[in-house]
């Protein structure tokens, strides 16, 4: 399944209160996913990486988040961005210090 997503309008705008969509002021963004068997597994992830290599050209530095699988996450600064990642470090220093929820693309509480 390929998804070409149109963003803008509504979505571009910054909101009053600030959040985490990391992407605002991308044109669009691409979602790639294979499906099937186990077995199939190295195959359909080629498929996947075959379809965004081939559209590294037009890539922005930054992902949609809830698109990301676990070994795409590593690095959370990068995903959200500087600013939006220090802001939500920080939300997560007083909400969540022991890092109870750290699955995925995890931001680690601000020191």
């Amino acid at each position: 399944m390929v998804e070409l997503r149109a963003l803008g309008g509504a979505w571009d705008r910054e909101p009053a209160v600030p959040n985490a969509v990391a992407t605002r002021g991308l044109p669009y963004v691409l979602l790639g996913v294979a499906g099937g068997p186990v077995s199939q597994e190295q195959r359909l992830k080629e498929s996947v990486s075959t379809l965004l290599d081939g559209m590294e050209t037009w890539q922005g530095d930054r992902r949609m988040v809830n698109n990301l699988a676990a070994d795409e996450a590593a690095d959370a600064a990068a995903i959200y961005g500087q600013e939006r990642y220090e802001r939500l470090a920080a939300v997560k220093k007083t909400y969540d210090p022991a890092n109870m929820f750290r699955i995925n693309h995890n931001v680690a509480p601000a020191a």
